[in-house]
């Protein structure tokens, strides 16, 4: 539990480093799966950057094991509980990674511009299909902001006396 992990004599950002280590090792196999799936199911041929595809999908799955660890610290179980499937609900099916952005209303495009789901969904399609999608530096901007948003709260939780 995170008072257990408190109480342990190790500095505070090697637990979360080797917390979040773990879960982006145990997190990328599926997305690699995924694409293998996805290219056997659908015949789709990929045109792969392989830097884009690194950076994008490591940045992609430490910055949304940062975020949750985040509110995981900070939350209260059962209140981080509904925030958590909120955010699943949310992300799942109203932010553009599997439909096109232009479907949404124009507002709630603005909001997607600074939300961690459409930039590295953007991310990694670049690095699948450079051909078709180009990786922006903005993207990559927004997604290193809430990486770095998380890792801040989440050291700050474990660091936090009491």
């Amino acid at each position: 539990t995170f008072h257990y992990m408190r109480s342990m004599p190790v500095w505070r950002p090697l637990l979360l480093a080797a917390d979040l280590t773990v879960w982006v090792i145990v997190a990328l196999p599926s997305v690699a799966v995924a694409v293998l799936v996805a290219i056997w199911r659908y015949r789709i041929t990929l045109s792969l950057d392989w830097p884009v595809l690194v950076a994008g999908t490591v940045l992609v799955t430490v910055t949304a094991a940062a975020v949750g660890y985040a509110i995981a610290v900070t939350l209260p179980p059962l209140l981080a509980q509904l925030v958590t499937q909120v955010l699943v609900f949310f992300v799942l099916l109203f932010s553009p990674i599997t439909f096109p952005l232009e479907q949404l209303p124009q507002w709630f495009q603005a909001v997607h511009d600074w939300l961690p789901a459409r930039p590295g969904a953007d991310l990694v399609r670049a690095g699948l299909a450079s051909d078709t999608f180009a990786a922006s530096g903005r993207d990559l901007l927004v997604l290193a902001a809430w990486c770095v948003a998380g890792l801040t709260v989440s050291l700050r939780a474990l660091v936090r006396r009491g």
